[in-house]
């Protein structure tokens, strides 16, 4: 299979940019366009400071694959209303398994830019958050609220002192203008906490 991956990269690289994809007349598919609306693109770009999570289906229970950083390159395959199918070419780990491999999924289109090609986003100032990395806190007052789903209406499962660290373990989700990922910590059950107090431990 390893002996694969290359051709299979290949091909899908070759063929892609010669396919066309009808862009439904009522799908709601929020990305800035690079070219024309007539035909789908077939090139994307990530356009999120916290990068985007690449999920295995539409559905709202869908498990997570991976996160796509800033900026980061991918091939659109399809789309189904508000999301496009990507590729995710071979070279790019997938952070829950660890594996070196490819990887198709799903990403919601307002957290990308598209086009063909798809121009380039301006990361410099992106942190890097990231399923597996860990992050410290830093709050100015009280404790870090730890949520039981990414967002600020769900109820508070605890509140950890500052300068705690934690492994990101899901995320990036978008919820009332909110960047959020969900930790876990040394002791205690994981929860989810607003991405602009987390700071990523060199």
């Amino acid at each position: 299979m390893a002996v694969l991956r290359p051709f299979l990269a290949f091909v899908l690289l070759a063929t892609v940019p010669l396919l066309e994809f009808p862009s439904p007349a009522n799908a709601d598919l929020g990305p800035r366009f690079a070219g024309g609306m007539a035909n789908q693109p077939q090139q994307a770009r990530v356009a999120k400071r916290y990068g985007a999570a690449i999920w295995e289906d539409v559905l709202p229970d869908s498990p997570m694959l991976a996160t796509a950083e800033c900026n980061e390159a991918l091939l659109v395959v399809g789309y189904s209303g508000p999301w496009f199918q990507v590729f995710r070419v071979v070279g790019q780990p997938d952070e829950l398994s660890g594996e070196d491999d490819d990887l198709f999924g799903w990403i919601a289109a307002e957290h990308l830019v598209v086009g063909s090609p798809a121009p380039s986003v301006e990361c410099s100032s992106a942190p890097g958050h990231r399923v597996g990395i860990t992050v410290e806190s830093f709050v100015w007052f009280g404790c870090l609220n730890l949520y039981a789903q990414p967002t600020g209406a769900s109820p508070i499962q605890e509140c950890r002192p500052d300068g705690e660290r934690y492994q990101i373990v899901n995320g990036p989700m978008q919820e009332g203008g909110q960047e959020w990922f969900e930790l876990r910590p040394s002791s205690g059950g994981p929860g989810w906490a607003q991405a602009n107090v987390l700071f990523p431990v060199p």
